[in-house]
């Protein structure tokens, strides 16, 4: 059976309110789910956001891009505009996360914008996000050569300690 879907999720212990706190944990999120897929060849259109407070009620969004896209900072733009959202009214801690992508494609030629400004990441085709998608491709090449430790984004080595569950044992979790 094909994948539907590609995600992660991490628990959050007591929880967190510090939206810097979260942007971090959605940046590794993020990391994961967008190296999962383009080690597929995957491309999704559709992002969703799940949260759980401490008082265990759970909120959902989601929202779908005009086309689908695989790289790191879209994916964490996308977790980041939710957030608010999917936090509401709500003030307490957010004890778990999670993010996935949906409505997956093959990768495919990509129709490239007319280079008027550099435009945006979540913007497959401009500037920005072919930069963007270069950068990860370098990123999965060097891990894959030399090991998941030996590059990655500042702000997730220097939020090292609050995640919650080693990678080692995420590995044994997760299917190929």
């Amino acid at each position: 059976r094909r994948a539907k879907s590609i995600g992660a999720q991490s628990a959050l212990g007591r929880g967190l309110t510090d939206v810097e706190e979260l942007s971090g944990v959605l940046l590794h999120l993020a990391d994961r789910v967008g190296t999962r897929m383009r080690k597929k060849h995957k491309v999704g259109k559709t992002f969703t956001l799940r949260v759980r407070f401490d008082d265990m009620t759970s909120a959902t969004r989601a929202t779908t891009f005009d086309a689908p896209l695989n790289t790191t900072s879209a994916i964490h733009r996308a977790a980041m505009a939710l957030l608010d959202d999917a936090r509401g009214d709500h003030d307490g801690p957010l004890t778990l996360v999670g993010i996935s992508m949906s409505k997956l494609a093959d990768e495919g030629a990509i129709q490239m914008e007319l280079a008027l400004d550099e435009g945006d990441v979540s913007h497959v085709g401009s500037i920005a996000a072919d930069h963007q998608a270069e950068i990860d491709k370098q990123i999965d090449q060097a891990r894959e050569r030399f090991g998941r430790e030996v590059v990655g984004r500042a702000s997730d080595l220097l939020n090292k300690d609050r995640r919650r569950v080693d990678d080692g044992f995420r590995k044994l979790a997760e299917k190929d």
